[in-house]
């Protein structure tokens, strides 16, 4: 079981990486829509395109250090959240999918997520930074922060998914990296970046519509 100290540290880094996919805008939140939109109509979804938040097992692969850790961070108000909400881990599905803690209106954890969670760039907003020459990377790749920062990710240590040891300056050395990313991101005029997520939302609707006909 993480300690309180490297539980601290855990959330320290998960709102930095929050700051950093809000650079993205509404990608995420578009992107899971049209999934969910299709996923309701009957088709079926792509890993390839699809949101990664319905095509991804984590919360079911770390189910028991996820649930120990919220019982821990949040006490009984963990259980009754998850009632309400009305997703699988309350015992109610709502969206059909590997991933249990989806409600309609998207994750139900607003923080201590599964480390991948927070750390997978899908391949549209991978394409956004190309686009802005933040970074060059194949197009439709997608990847972890740490590919893109060069550092080692202490998150699943910090999280109690892996055992072993990371200091201060593992902890240091990777927001450091989040911070290179959010600074290069901001350094691009604010309409550049619009218009780099909008290319993608139309790449988004193309696809859905391709799967229309």
């Amino acid at each position: 079981m993480p300690t309180k100290a490297q539980l601290e540290s855990y959330r320290a880094v998960e709102k930095r990486l929050r700051v950093l996919f809000d650079t993205f805008h509404d990608l995420c939140v578009f992107c899971f829509a049209e999934s969910l939109a299709s996923a309701r109509a009957g088709r079926r979804l792509s890993p390839a395109t699809a949101c990664c938040c319905l095509v991804d097992n984590q919360v079911h692969d770390y189910w028991p250090v996820l649930d120990s850790v919220h019982r821990r961070v949040e006490g009984p108000s963990w259980q009754k959240e998850l009632e309400r909400a009305g997703v699988g881990l309350g015992g109610k599905r709502v969206v059909r999918g590997p991933c249990l803690a989806l409600s309609c209106r998207g994750c139900v954890l607003d923080k201590f997520r599964p480390p991948t969670c927070s750390t997978q760039l899908c391949s549209y907003i991978v394409n956004v930074m190309v686009d802005l020459d933040v970074i060059k990377k194949p197009r439709t790749t997608p990847c972890q922060v740490e590919d893109l920062i060069g550092e080692a990710s202490p998150l699943d240590v910090l999280f109690g998914v892996r055992k072993g040891q990371v200091n201060e300056g593992d902890i240091s050395a990777y927001l450091g990296g989040i911070e290179r990313l959010i600074r290069l991101l901001r350094a691009v005029p604010e309409d550049q970046v619009r218009n780099a997520v909008e290319r993608q939302v139309m790449t988004i609707q193309g696809q859905v519509a391709r799967q229309r006909r």
